[in-house]
């Protein structure tokens, strides 16, 4: 019998051998609603991905805002290493081979095994030559003293290249609860971790303790509830075409990784570890958001727009439907963000931390430069387009590293400003490039983002014009009246909006709808 791919009918595809048991059914609504069940499984997947994150952003704004008081800018510069490391680690667990996992057409349980066998593999052979380097990592960022916690951060690679395998089988089968579960259990952890140290005067051991923490709970937890395990492994040399792929994809996400953090590093070993500090807390303002939002929906997207990725109207369909959710949820924060930013500062961090507030207001712009990065991204990784992925990456990520180090005599605020400028430039370029393999247009790209610039302006300016109302009172009060503004302006202008209000009664009836029965498990 001849052994091909089963579509259920929530469209998943399940790991190993199938046989063929029918056909799969497809729709021409327009209606995102009208598609079949893979909709209701994305917005499903969503819902739980996005209430994962929310809980996951207020531990580590937490966390953050904690640590940041108790270490002060000096201390807390080491954060510059931390960040750069904890990043490196999610690149190892959330990196080509993962996305391999989550779209390829077709994968059964021995190739499985052998790519979590090489993830493993990877892991162990990136902690080992960061930990032989650690001294040298260490000067280069500017804190030559702190080589051994270099060395404790780099154990994380290992926990985050063993777990990569099976969380990506999650993704691939929507089973996003239990690895939001496990994410949210392990930031609560670590961030605890991190305060305890910190609050017995462990200084900056207490930011190194935290991605540890976390890369092992994540591990420990997805491992116990995962439903694959390791079977007889299938031959490397089998699986070459698609580790190609898999390599185009971590290269990219490599140069990304440097291109976006190559001014925290000139920052520590140029101005030293208090400009470090202030600079790492400015950017972990714009990070934060970016990561514990941007970074899960992207779990949702990628199986989602892969399956679709053959249908050009479904895929420009669900691809404007993500853009606009994305822009919608990230635009409007960053916009108020920057708007209240010394409120915020004031507030959060007290006033040491007030030469941040320039740093992030600048950030802010990169912010939503970003969001729409993360989208094109998506596009790349679901369609297969990993050498082009790569020879974009080549071109773009250059430009940002070397815009940063040609403003290093600018000072820190030059810096932020070069990477925001350069960002902002490359997203329409970044986009064409992506798109014109995908189907996409320009209009795809803009028309999802006009509703969500709208309720950026409204939010800013609500925001604005009560803050400036407010100069008189504390902090804490300018900051709650414009954040509370900010949000009301927000919701009439969804409510006004035609298609926004379409979209959120969509995405609220997919939500609730009832699961159909699903094939076999994983």
């Amino acid at each position: 019998m001849q052994s091909t791919t089963r579509t259920t009918p929530t469209g998943r595809t399940p790991i190993g051998p199938t046989t063929r048991t029918g056909r799969t059914t497809r729709t021409t609504a327009t209606d995102w609603s009208g598609d079949d069940h893979l909709a209701a499984g994305a917005v499903r997947g969503g819902v739980v991905t996005a209430a994962g994150t929310a809980l996951r952003f207020a531990a580590q704004l937490a966390g953050t805002i904690v640590l940041a008081r108790l270490l002060g800018p000096a201390a807390y510069g080491f954060a510059a290493v931390s960040v750069v490391l904890a990043g490196l680690a999610e690149l190892v667990r959330a990196g080509g081979l993962a996305a391999l996992v989550a779209r390829a057409p077709r994968l059964d349980g021995a190739s499985a095994t052998t790519l979590h066998l090489l993830s493993t593999a990877i892991g162990v052979v990136v902690a080992g030559a960061t930990a032989l380097a650690a001294p040298a990592i260490a000067s280069a960022m500017g804190f030559p003293g702190q080589a051994h916690l270099v060395v404790l951060l780099a154990l994380s690679f290992v926990p985050a290249a063993v777990v990569c395998v099976p969380a990506a089988l999650l993704v691939r089968n929507l089973r996003f609860g239990v690895l939001a579960g496990a994410e949210l259990i392990a930031i609560v952890l670590g961030v605890g971790s991190a305060l305890v140290a910190a609050a017995f005067g462990a200084g900056p051991l207490s930011l190194a303790l935290q991605p540890l923490v976390f890369c092992v709970v994540v591990a420990v937890v997805v491992l116990a509830r995962s439903p694959w395990k390791p079977s007889r492994p299938a031959r490397l040399r089998g699986l070459r075409r698609d580790l190609g792929f898999a390599a185009n994809v971590s290269g990219v996400q490599v140069l990304t990784f440097v291109s976006r953090n190559v001014d925290r590093i000139v920052v520590g070993t140029t101005f030293g570890p208090a400009a470090a500090g202030l600079y790492a807390q400015a950017s972990q303002l714009l990070v934060l958001p970016l990561e514990q939002l941007a970074a899960p929906l992207q779990r949702v997207a990628v199986p989602v727009l892969a399956r679709v990725a053959d249908d050009r109207e479904r895929f420009v369909r669900y691809y404007r439907r993500l853009a606009g959710v994305a822009a919608l949820v990230l635009w409007p924060l960053f916009v108020v963000l920057a708007v209240v930013a010394d409120h915020v500062v004031a507030v959060l961090f007290g006033p040491a931390w007030a030469g941040s507030v320039p740093i992030f207001r600048i950030l802010a712009v990169a912010g939503i430069a970003q969001t729409v990065g993360y989208v094109t991204v998506w596009v790349f990784i679901a369609t297969g387009q990993g050498t082009r992925q790569t020879v974009w990456a080549l071109i773009s990520r250059p430009l940002v590293a070397a815009s940063c180090l040609l403003a290093v005599p600018f000072g820190v605020t030059g810096m932020a400003t070069a990477v925001a400028a350069v960002s902002l430039a490359l997203v329409v370029p970044g986009f064409l490039v992506a798109g014109r393999h995908a189907g996409l247009r320009l209009r795809d790209l803009l028309a999802p983002l006009a509703a969500p610039a709208l309720v950026a302006v409204a939010a800013g300016a609500t925001a604005a014009v009560v803050v400036a109302s407010t100069t008189a009172a504390p902090p804490m009060v300018g900051l709650v009246a414009a954040g509370s503004s900010a949000v009301a302006a927000a919701c009439v202008v969804v409510v006004a909006t035609t298609p926004l209000r379409r979209d959120c009664r969509q995405i609220l009836a997919l939500a609730v709808r009832r699961r159909r029965p699903a094939g076999a498990p994983v």
